[in-house]
């Protein structure tokens, strides 16, 4: 895991104020005080709609949503304050609409899980499912990368959403970590510091913590941190950054175990006609086998 240290980040912002980075060794140095909790090369992986994927082999142009429009209740749960009492000066400090001005996206480490399958992917679940007869429903994939390399494209490609110098203040990823609901739900601010800090930090950090029933998800999040400027500029829950290297962004694909062969081959054949039109390697492509018929061996027994 990687060592996240708030100290040796906060030293790298001051000593570079603002210049952004263009050596090779600086870039390194400015995304590894983004990663919090989380090694650079370790492979992570995002369920998502084929349709989804295929717009972006099409326009180049990684989307992150804002939390507002995640299910779970207590996302982002301190943004969810529109003020607090700071007794320290005696005075109720407003937060204003925060939670407007972050962007992420979900990803997990885990390399597959059934629950992710199905809690995307409808399905009836049934002996028959994945017949001839069945049209499949809708096709789905699990995308695999690595922290380094969607933090790098977030920083460094071309036609960026905010100024290079503000790389290190709006982009990061990092590991989700799972608490008890009693710790959320007794959660007090006493100090502006827990929420405001000038590293750009403490707001991320909310946004790395859910309950400890979603433990099983064990999830990475992808993080853009805007402000109101930002917004004003760019409306709306989604924001689409523009990747120059987006071909070689993912890793392997694996297409959901209730796809039809006639599905399967829909994926293998866009992606083998996309790799020919760029003189690119063929971007590994599978489905899955959680839902395949066991094949049972019998026994062989010596007379």
């Amino acid at each position: 895991m990687n060592p996240f240290s708030e100290e040796r980040r906060h030293l790298y912002i001051i000593s570079h104020n603002g210049i952004p980075a263009t050596t090779s060794v600086e870039k390194e140095q400015e995304i590894n005080i983004n990663l919090i909790n989380i090694d650079p090369d370790i492979p992570i992986y995002r369920y998502m709609k084929w349709e989804h994927l295929k717009n972006f082999y099409t326009d180049h142009k990684w989307v992150l949503a804002n939390p507002r429009t995640w299910q779970d209740k207590y996302e982002h749960f301190i943004f969810k304050c529109e003020k607090f009492y700071n007794p320290k000066i005696g005075a109720t400090i407003e937060l204003g609409n925060l939670e407007a001005q972050y962007f992420a996206q979900c990803w997990t480490l885990t390399e597959e899980n059934s629950m992710q399958w199905q809690v995307n992917k409808p399905h009836s679940n049934s002996s028959i499912d994945n017949t001839p007869q069945s049209n499949g429903g809708e096709i789905w994939v699990k995308i695999k990368s690595t922290p380094k390399k969607l933090l790098y494209e977030m920083f460094y490609s071309n036609n960026n959403l905010v100024n290079n110098g503000l790389n290190v203040l709006t982009y990061f990823i990092g590991r989700v970590k799972y608490l008890e609901e009693d710790y959320i739900r007794n959660f007090q601010i006493t100090d502006p510091k827990e929420i405001f800090d000038n590293k750009g930090l403490q707001q991320v950090l909310f946004l790395l913590m859910k309950r400890k029933p979603y433990e099983c998800e064990n999830e990475v999040r992808l993080i853009m941190q805007t402000d109101s400027d930002f917004l004003r500029n760019n409306p709306g829950t989604l924001v689409k950054r523009p990747i120059d290297n987006w071909y070689e962004l993912i890793d392997e694909i694996v297409i959901d175990p209730w796809a039809t062969d006639t599905q399967v081959q829909e994926v293998s054949s866009f992606m083998e006609n996309l790799a020919c039109q760029n003189n690119k390697p063929v971007i590994p492509v599978s489905k899955s086998h959680l839902n395949d018929t066991p094949r049972y061996l019998i026994p062989t027994i010596a007379f």
